[in-house]
């Protein structure tokens, strides 16, 4: 997340994206009418395929300030986290519709190299075909833009795929010049190089959206943020277990552990996790709200399970694949010792904890020892002070 992702607000993302929604529409229904006229009169079928395709961009930005008109209805008691979700749909509906326009276009560009028909331009046609690669190059970079400053993936898309469309646009007004000097006729196949680009950029365009709503790890910046916020407080001792649900794009719900010193009050715990959920929340501009904040409590009084944790996190650390180690804790007296292990997936968890446990209790052999198996669920887990526990 950016600076200027953070301190946007809701209200003024939604207007930025309407707006700039609204002014796609516009220039996209306006070049899809010329195109449309220019490849009926000229019997291209690449120019048509060309309108079709900044039709179906007209309707993805409908769809676009729908969708976040609707994703920003307020929280009510089915959906207590909002709406925000809504905008993965939306782009997965985009995706579906471009994917359509390309498939369709594929079949009907397909037809015309079966049988082909011969186009006639005219310098108008061509010079507005040239206006509107000009139009959809100054369109995508503003669309891109805003996108990028307000985090809507829809609107990074949709200018991504106007400058793309410039490039199709560019291979249209290519063939047309090389059939006026030369007579040779590659519309058709003109045609299938841009069903095929177009068919792409959906399959991309989609797979995104569902990997928003099968769940995703936290971004890094977001983790990092919450990492250095922690690190600054006095009684927190590093960010474990983060986990962030992503409940739209800027609507953030997380929760993580931390370490505090076994001396430490309930009243102490108790101010720090609302001075951390407050920071976190002030820092985010209200983005991310920490629901739960889980305590660790790290013996210092103790000097024999001081040296047991140093020696065991060695031990543990010391194993391929074993990212962290946190919440230790021990009982001589009760013969008890647990922790913590983050292991790096694509390892067998199980039989490293298995392998760590037999190590520690032929070194221990008094004290039964209990590990649980933690997932990498943040890339927290990869930095050596946040994992420090010796």
């Amino acid at each position: 997340m950016t600076q200027s992702q953070v301190t946007i607000t809701s209200s003024e993302r939604e207007a930025a994206i309407v707006r700039t929604s609204a002014i796609g529409i516009a220039a996209n229904v306006a070049l899809a009418a010329f195109k449309a006229a220019v490849g009926i009169l000229s019997n291209s079928i690449a120019v048509t395929l060309d309108a079709v395709n900044n039709l179906s961009d007209a309707i993805s930005s409908i769809i676009t300030i729908v969708g976040t008109k609707l994703s920003n209805k307020k929280a009510d008691r089915e959906h207590p986290f909002g709406h925000g979700r809504i905008e993965y749909i939306t782009t997965t509906v985009i995706a579906a519709i471009i994917m359509y326009a390309g498939i369709s276009s594929l079949i009907k560009s397909i037809q015309d190299i079966m049988n082909p028909a011969t186009p006639d331009y005219s310098p108008l046609s061509l010079v507005i075909i040239a206006v509107a690669v000009l139009v959809k190059i100054v369109l995508g970079h503003y669309v891109r833009t805003i996108g990028n400053r307000v985090n809507s993936d829809t609107l990074v898309a949709s200018g991504s795929d106007a400058l793309f469309d410039a490039m199709l646009s560019t291979s249209v007004l290519a063939a047309a010049l090389i059939f006026i000097f030369t007579g040779i006729s590659l519309e058709a196949y003109v045609g299938v190089v841009i069903s095929a680009f177009i068919i792409k950029a959906s399959i991309e365009l989609l797979h995104d959206s569902i990997k928003e709503i099968i769940g995703m790890r936290p971004d890094a910046a977001l983790s990092t943020l919450i990492y250095d916020i922690v690190k600054d407080d006095p009684d927190a001792e590093g960010v474990y277990d983060l986990i962030i649900h992503s409940y739209g794009p800027d609507k953030f719900v997380g929760s993580f552990h931390t370490e505090v010193l076994d001396t430490t009050s309930a009243i102490e715990i108790d101010t720090m996790i609302r001075r951390l959920s407050t920071e976190i929340y002030n820092q985010t501009s209200g983005k991310i709200i920490i629901a739960a904040i889980g305590i660790y409590a790290k013996n210092t009084t103790d000097n024999r399970i001081i040296k047991m944790r140093t020696k065991v996190t060695e031990m543990a650390l010391a194993h391929e694949g074993v990212l962290q180690i946190h919440g230790f804790i021990a009982d001589i007296e009760n013969q008890f010792m647990a922790f913590d292990a983050v292991i790096e997936f694509g390892y067998d968890g199980k039989q490293i904890i298995h392998d760590i446990i037999h190590e520690v209790e032929e070194v221990y052999p008094d004290m039964n020892v209990s590990i649980l198996l933690d997932r990498d669920t943040s890339d927290l887990s990869e930095q050596e002070d946040a994992g420090d526990l010796a």
